[in-house]
């Protein structure tokens, strides 16, 4: 298969990536390749340092 773009990593930099390529080249075949299973990266981890504390989110089934 040929792509027209192919991006490595399926975290915000990489969608974002795609998101302003297809918004300026519609038409494109885009292909986005991840080591796991849903996309996201750090972007959707539990846990968040501010001021020195970590803060936990439990996920939401």
């Amino acid at each position: 298969e040929t792509y027209d773009l192919v991006i490595v990593g399926g975290g915000i930099s990489g969608l974002s990536a795609a998101y302003f390529h297809r918004a300026r080249r519609p038409n494109d075949k885009i292909l986005i390749l991840d080591n796991h299973d849903d996309f996201g990266g750090h972007a959707k981890r539990n846990e968040f340092d501010v001021d020195g504390r970590r803060l936990r989110r439990d996920p939401v089934d």
